[in-house]
């Protein structure tokens, strides 16, 4: 679960990239498993980054409010909603707002902001921050943040590219978030601009994507490789995760099972390795019906999984892992 310190770490990292990668765009479940706490990751590679064709958005793809994915990338499923990050006073404060993740391809990352950017001033928002430059361990990150200009309305977009290896996980990606709570737009400010260390090519190479039964990458300190369950695929390759400094990652697969069940399959997983579980919450945000779920260790690490249900589209888990 996202919490003010960890925002305000995530706004803080700013950074300038310039590089292309190919999409490879495949169909299929794929198969086999392995014993995911201790195997070690997949050999064979491929010239750019797999997402499934079912899940493949291109340039154009409306991502709602007024934003659209833009050229030079491909989009990795749907966008997810944020939902409910914080409680005042006992009352949950529900964000209408969504995060969205795609691979960068073909495009340049000064460009690709750029154009998220004017899209973002057609809306109303006024850039407040970006594009800077900072290197994080092997990782460089180019961002923008965007908002209103007063907090009564308190709409904010960001929008960060994040490349580079930080354990088993690598990362080519725009992130992307649309948020309509006062916590984004807060911590936004925390963004500096101003210039930075050079970037590092794009890869070459990429794994491929983990199939039930291996786990999906730990980064950092995260402890708990987390396996793919039966039911679910991967919808392209898992991310870093910006908003814990201490490594984490951010996974959408497509459900292809019962839902629920899919789900209790995850959080039955992590309560096989002792971590806390919580109840399953599900409430409608706009056209989505969204079931969240979280588990973790005390001072450990911790998983946010989020179950998004739209009718006539393919249903997506979400499951952000961080490290306290």
């Amino acid at each position: 679960m996202t919490s003010k310190a960890g925002i305000a770490v995530l706004a803080a990292v700013v950074v300038v990239a310039a590089a292309v990668v190919s999409v490879v765009v495949v169909a299929g479940d794929g198969g086999g498993q392995r014993d995911t706490t201790s195997a070690p990751p997949p050999t064979t590679e491929a010239s750019g980054p797999v997402v499934i064709e079912s899940a493949a958005g291109p340039p154009g793809t409306s991502l709602g409010d007024g934003f659209t994915l833009v050229e030079g990338t491909t989009l990795i499923g749907d966008p997810i909603p944020i939902g409910v990050e914080v409680v005042q006073s006992g009352t949950p404060i529900v964000d209408e707002g969504w995060t969205a993740s795609s691979v960068v391809d073909g495009g340049d990352p000064l460009a690709i902001l750029d154009a998220y950017l004017r899209q973002a001033e057609a809306t109303g928002l006024v850039r407040e921050s970006g594009p800077g430059c900072v290197l994080d361990q092997e990782v460089t990150i180019c961002s923008v943040f965007a908002r209103t200009p007063e907090p009564a309305s308190p709409r904010s977009f960001t929008a960060q590219v994040v490349r580079g290896m930080r354990d088993d996980v690598l990362s080519d990606h725009v992130v992307l978030r649309f948020s309509t709570t006062d916590l984004h737009w807060q911590y936004g400010l925390m963004a500096a601009g101003g210039d930075g260390p050079s970037v590092s090519a794009a890869p070459t190479t990429w794994p491929p994507l983990p199939v039930p039964g291996e786990g999906m990458g730990t980064a950092g300190e995260l402890g708990y490789d987390l396996p793919v369950q039966e039911g679910s695929r991967l919808a392209g390759p898992p991310h870093l995760d910006l908003e814990d400094a201490t490594g984490g990652i951010v996974a959408l697969l497509e459900v292809t099972a019962e839902p629920r069940t899919v789900l209790d399959a995850y959080l039955d997983r992590l309560a096989d390795v002792n971590a806390d579980v919580s109840d399953p919450e599900m409430r409608e945000i706009g056209d989505a019906a969204v079931t969240t779920a979280f588990a973790g260790w005390a001072g450990g690490d911790a998983f946010a999984l989020t179950l998004v249900e739209r009718e006539g589209r393919p249903t997506w888990l979400a499951i952000s892992a961080s490290h306290d």
